[in-house]
């Protein structure tokens, strides 16, 4: 999961006080913007990550109580640590996300505005119907068309692993509640004798 170290300007979040308009782009800037991204975020890829996120699943004991107190209570640490690896996982991404949306609102915006300027020529209004004329636009902005495409795509592709992360921290949450009540379970079960202390 590459992340960019530094962003372009285009992205940054104080772009607004310093491009007040989208005159000041045109298209063959936009080369510069695809380089940027080309060379500083990678494909989406969560291979190792998801690889950690299949280990984070916990199975529980059938009886609990055959093991002890102490068993439980590493198995609490245990999950806490799963949690904290997947919430720091979930950080990443979520970050990574954030540069993601960024970068296509910008491109959204360059989009409009070069659909726009070329709706405007000749060329353009000469054809029939409205359908002909974005088509004909289009065909004359291909790497503004692509590069919309693929951030849509990267952006589908984190949310999706998103969800993943989602599930199997809710899952971890679950098993610690359950950890939990086996723990009182045993402890109320000893005070009463029902489990002998060396179980402690």
């Amino acid at each position: 999961m590459k992340i960019s170290v530094e962003e372009h300007p285009l992205f940054s979040r104080n772009m607004k006080s310093r491009l007040s308009s989208l005159n000041d782009l045109n298209y063959e800037s936009f080369d510069s913007i695809v380089n940027y991204i080309t060379d500083n975020l990678s494909v989406v890829y969560f291979g190792k990550e998801y690889k950690e996120i299949k280990k984070s699943f916990v199975v529980l004991n059938a009886r609990p109580e055959s093991n002890g107190l102490g068993t439980l209570n590493s198995k609490i640490n245990e999950i806490q640590g799963l949690k904290d690896r997947v919430a720091s996982i979930m950080l990443d991404v979520y970050n990574n996300l954030g540069i993601w949306e960024r970068i296509l609102f910008y491109i959204e915006k360059f989009h409009k505005y070069n659909m726009n300027k070329l709706f405007s020529s000749d060329e353009i209004k000469e054809l029939k119907n409205q359908d002909l004329r974005i088509a004909g636009a289009e065909e004359k902005i291909p790497k503004i068309i692509n590069m919309k495409d693929f951030c849509i795509q990267q952006i589908s592709e984190i949310k999706n692993f998103l969800k993943q992360c989602d599930i199997a921290f809710n899952n971890l949450k679950s098993v610690n509640d359950n950890v939990s009540r086996q723990i009182t379970v045993i402890q109320q079960q000893m005070d009463i004798g029902e489990i002998r202390k060396k179980y402690n």
